[in-house]
């Protein structure tokens, strides 16, 4: 069920903007999967004009839209897809905390990490 408080993902596919629960999306996605394309997530515009690459990911028997790796900080801070940075690791990176896909779980993990990095380790 979806709560009205948090708005609906948005993705910009083959020209198309398309929202999660929307008629049809499944098939698009697969679509996308199928032909290696990439759908953008259309909260910010970069200098190509476009949205944030995403990329589609198989779960078991269907498909799911992700962020792309180390691109959490580069989303509106509204978008759903938005993770803030956690600072550079030692090797200068900024590092990002693992995408979750319910406030519960990311909270945990926001919780393990700055454990972590409270630890030293």
């Amino acid at each position: 069920m979806h709560n009205d408080d948090v708005p609906l993902p948005a993705f910009d596919i083959g020209g198309r903007r398309w929202v999660k629960d929307e008629a049809g999306f499944a098939e698009a996605i697969t679509d996308v999967f199928e032909q290696r394309k990439r759908p953008r997530c259309p909260c910010v515009r970069g200098e190509d004009g476009k949205g944030i690459k995403m990329y589609v990911a198989r779960i078991m028997d269907g498909y799911i839209v992700k962020r792309m790796p180390n691109t959490g900080s580069q989303h509106d801070i509204n978008c759903v897809s938005y993770e803030p940075s956690l600072g550079p690791t030692r090797s200068g990176t900024d590092r990002v905390s693992a995408h979750a896909s319910s406030t519960a779980t990311a909270q945990t993990v926001r919780k393990g990490l700055k454990s972590w990095r409270t630890s030293g380790g």
